[in-house]
């Protein structure tokens, strides 16, 4: 099991000014899968009715091939669980907006440029500029973590959308109070899911534990990749979900 280091800030920093060479990429339906492969599709903001959410999580052809290379690196009792994928423009801005509003109530003294840039770390801004994409949009990203075959999610030590400190990748690796053995087991079961994500050929974004890049601007940046492969799609025109 390998640790998880940080990721040096700069890394992040300009990911908005990386240039995408649009691969052209089409987009897949993890749902046609789920029955022939240990995956679990779990449309998060779907079911909590967010607005313009939808039934099916979609992915581009190679994130779906990555996520195939994941499946056969993980313990073969164990499944991957997919919250979310591509998501509309609509479904962007209500995330943000919802996640806005409660960051707001917690910390009401902050700016309103203090308040975007924090509710930016963890709902990236909604945008249609196609070399500005909101990696969600591009179908590169996805919401994930691990899970016993038709049983438990493994405990990550906070839940799904946890923005605070505590939702940071490296949290248990760098927590300076006593290790319980439940911060032991988080810190684990964290270190399992990165391994088997990162050799799968996915980047993490640093600030969510559940969250995986391919393709998007977020990778490229992390992985000083000179351009990202993709920009904002919709599943209207772009769904393979039968050609493999």
């Amino acid at each position: 099991m390998i640790n998880i280091s940080p990721i040096p800030a700069q890394k992040l920093g300009n990911w908005k000014q990386i240039p995408i060479h649009e691969s052209g990429e089409k987009l897949v339906a993890l749902s046609h899968f789920a029955d022939k492969m240990r995956l679990r599709i779990e449309p998060m903001y779907f079911r909590q009715g967010i607005f313009g959410a939808i039934p099916e999580i979609y992915v581009r052809e190679s994130v779906f091939l990555k996520i195939e290379k994941a499946l056969g690196i993980m313990p073969k009792n164990m499944e991957l669980v997919i919250w979310d994928g591509w998501r509309p423009l609509a479904t962007q801005q209500a995330l943000f907006d919802v996640f806005k509003s409660r960051i707001s109530t917690d910390m009401p003294n902050l700016s309103e440029e203090e308040l975007l840039n924090r509710t930016s770390v963890y709902v990236s801004l909604p945008s249609s500029d196609p070399q500005k994409p909101s990696p969600h949009s591009t179908g590169g990203a996805v919401d994930l973590t691990v899970a016993y075959r038709g049983g438990d999610l493994l405990e990550m030590g906070t839940d799904y959308d946890d923005f605070s400190e505590k939702a940071r990748t490296v949290f248990f690796e760098l927590d300076n109070s006593v290790l319980t053995k439940s911060k032991i087991d988080w810190r684990e079961n964290r270190r399992l899911l990165y391994a088997i994500m990162t050799e799968a050929g996915f980047t993490n974004y640093p600030e969510e534990w559940w969250h995986f890049d391919y393709g998007d601007q977020f990778w490229a940046s992390i992985s000083s990749s000179q351009h990202a492969l993709y920009c904002n799609i919709s599943p209207e025109r772009n769904d393979s979900s039968d050609i493999f």
